[in-house]
């Protein structure tokens, strides 16, 4: 019990630290330094243990890349604003939404269109549809809760970059636990016990339906870069062509290197090639090409010139660097997380607590905790999965499916309670707001809709239905939203 207390030290500085200072890569700094103090046990093992995780950190070729998109993103989003171009795409596709509640749907339904990639989704559908919410005087708060909630479409997408991950880990925790059971067949039956997925999608529809939530008010303006006046001469293709190509590239890049990467004998399937695909490399070609095309459609309308459209993609990236910083720490925390034994002393507390109808909820909670305190939603999946598989394994196949869909879920409902999560950066980053103010007012709803999976869980591992579980949580969150939220 005390060394588990001990390894979630480091989460509980982060946390304090981001909240109370509200710079979240200050947190993860001091998280970092205080799992250097644990793991060190001593002044010179404190400074071997600290440079190594900010080493680490920052030659982490994965986090790099994924800095090096957000990064491109944010100049091309720069870009866009100084020349007007997002403006005019806003008024362009607000004046064919009649009211707020249409710009929330379309919103809503933008994101979704986004499934195959969860960064992709928040970066692109947030900075397309900021202009058009802005214009129906819609929070950016509340676009920011709606993609990055959307975005979770990709953890139960057939046809997404999660399905490969996911498949992996079930598989090999599967050959760990010496099961027959098939990875493809345990994913696939698990997809409908994702109750934290759909009931937050089920919250978002709600809530981009009637206007409604438990969030910040909906005209507070809280933005970090509230978007800049016309300064050109741009036209709506300057933004909607490099969108576009950013997406499609992406996608055919994702196809492209998953065939070069498949391995022999592996039958071909869109889900085996995305299982293949280097999805950062394939998001990076994508974000460099649609760059170029940006960069030759302002100097080719005389938009921009040259030094003029250099200037302001620098000056994009430069007010993104905070950003990119928090992806790179976030890593040194998912270090000490390990170094700590963070997963590790959690799955054997509560194993000791447990009974085997308890066995979902607990593996939902374990996965949220050790996201919390890594910062990541996959190394938490990756910790949790071979733990929640050998447990369930010999209560049944509903506990299995349950099971596999808490770990991926709770990992997931961890990730967006936290602001130095990569995806709640990514999102406040695309929707113009910070970190700190994207958890704060997405909060309550995340909440809710985790506590009903929770219960869910609870019904699914105490052998009720799983309709049952589905129905009754959709029950209760609309009655809760149609009596408590606030316009």
């Amino acid at each position: 019990m005390i060394q588990a207390v001990i390894s979630l030290i480091p989460t509980g500085v982060t946390i304090a630290v981001a909240y109370k200072s509200r710079k979240v890569w200050v947190a993860l700094l001091c998280g970092i330094l205080t799992g250097a103090v644990l793991s060190g046990h001593s002044f010179s093992g404190f400074f071997i243990k600290a440079s190594t995780y900010l080493f680490v950190s920052f030659t982490d070729s994965e986090r790099l890349k994924i800095t090096f998109f957000v990064l491109m993103v944010a100049g091309m989003l720069h870009v866009m604003a100084r020349t007007g171009a997002n403006l005019k795409f806003g008024i362009s596709v607000g004046r064919r939404l009649p009211n707020a509640r249409i710009a929330r749907l379309t919103a809503v339904g933008t994101s979704s269109l986004l499934f195959f990639d969860d960064y992709a989704n928040v970066l692109i559908a947030g900075a397309s549809m900021r202009p058009v919410m802005e214009r129906h005087r819609i929070s950016p708060a509340m676009l920011a809760y709606f993609t990055d909630v959307m975005a979770t479409l990709a953890s139960v997408a057939l046809i997404s970059t999660w399905a490969a991950f996911e498949i992996s880990l079930i598989g090999g925790a599967l050959k760990e636990a010496r099961a027959e059971a098939g990875a493809m067949n345990v994913f696939l039956s698990a997809l409908p016990y994702h109750l934290f997925t759909y009931f937050s999608i089920l919250l978002v529809l709600i809530t981009a339906l009637t206007g409604r939530w438990f969030g910040g008010r909906k005209g507070e303006p809280h933005r970090i870069n509230p978007p800049l006046a016309p300064g050109g001469q741009a036209r709506r293709r300057d933004m909607i062509i490099p969108i576009i190509t950013l997406v499609t590239v992406s996608f055919a890049g994702m196809l492209l290197l998953g065939s070069l990467h498949l391995p022999l004998g592996v039958p071909l399937s869109l889900t085996a090639l995305f299982g293949a695909a280097p999805v950062i490399d394939a998001l990076n070609l994508g974000v460099i090409t649609a760059s170029l095309f940006l960069a030759f459609f302002m100097i080719k309308d005389r938009v921009m010139g040259k030094k003029e459209f250099s200037s302001a993609f620098s000056h994009g990236v430069k007010g993104m660097w905070t950003t990119g910083l928090v992806i790179i720490l976030a890593r040194g925390l998912e270090l000490t997380a390990g170094d700590l034994k963070t997963g590790y002393h959690m799955a054997y507390y509560f194993q000791q607590l447990m009974k085997p109808d308890f066995i979902p909820a607990l593996i939902f909670v374990m996965a949220a905790l050790v996201t919390v305190a890594s910062g990541f939603s996959w190394s938490s999946m990756a910790l949790i999965m071979p733990i929640a598989v050998q447990m369930a394994l010999p209560s049944g196949e509903a506990v299995l499916y349950g099971s596999v869909a808490a770990t991926i879920s709770g990992a997931i409902w961890g990730a967006q309670m936290i602001p130095y999560s990569d995806k709640s950066v990514m999102t406040a980053a695309a929707c113009g707001i910070s970190p700190l103010y994207h958890i704060k007012t997405q909060f309550p709803q995340v909440f809710l809709a985790g506590i009903a999976a929770f219960f869910g869980f609870l019904a699914v591992g105490a052998g009720l239905p799983l309709f049952a579980a589905l129905g009754g949580g959709a029950v209760i969150l609309i009655l809760i939203h149609f009596f408590f939220s606030k316009g």
